[in-house]
């Protein structure tokens, strides 16, 4: 795993899923298939596929 997505660990981030939907939150954990990301505004814990990811922005 890149050092880059390492270091994204724990940030505000906004990510772009398929190009289409954009969500904002932080990254709890990231494997190498799976993205754990916690929503900004509801607190919900979701896994994202990082092969569904389009970009992630950090903020």
């Amino acid at each position: 795993m890149s050092k880059l997505l390492l270091d994204i660990i724990g940030n505000e981030c906004k990510i772009t899923i398929l190009g289409i939907c954009e969500v904002k939150g932080t990254i709890i954990d990231i494997d190498d298939t799976w993205i754990k990301f916690k929503y900004r505004k509801k607190g919900q814990v979701i896994l994202i596929r990082k092969c569904f990811v389009s970009s992630i922005l950090s903020l």
